[in-house]
């Protein structure tokens, strides 16, 4: 796990606007994302330059079709 201090200024990805839920006994809004290395541990999603805060997620992939603004799955 992540100590809070080591978070401080970091650019992280996370999904918000997705309601009120109850993690470990308080209120959570936001969902930050990571993947499990090799021995479990989470490594956190970031980007790997400079973007404004806030940026939308998509999936860059180019032989999906959108539909509506929204990418189909």
């Amino acid at each position: 796990l992540y100590a809070p201090e080591t978070l401080v200024g970091r650019l992280v990805v996370a999904a918000v606007n997705l309601g009120v839920r109850k993690v470990n006994g308080f209120n959570s809004e936001v969902l930050v994302l990571g993947v499990p290395d090799a021995d479990g541990s989470v490594v956190l999603l970031a980007p790997d330059r400079d973007v404004p805060l806030g940026g939308r997620m998509f999936e860059a992939n180019p032989e999906r079709e959108r539909r509506g603004g929204r990418i189909e799955w």
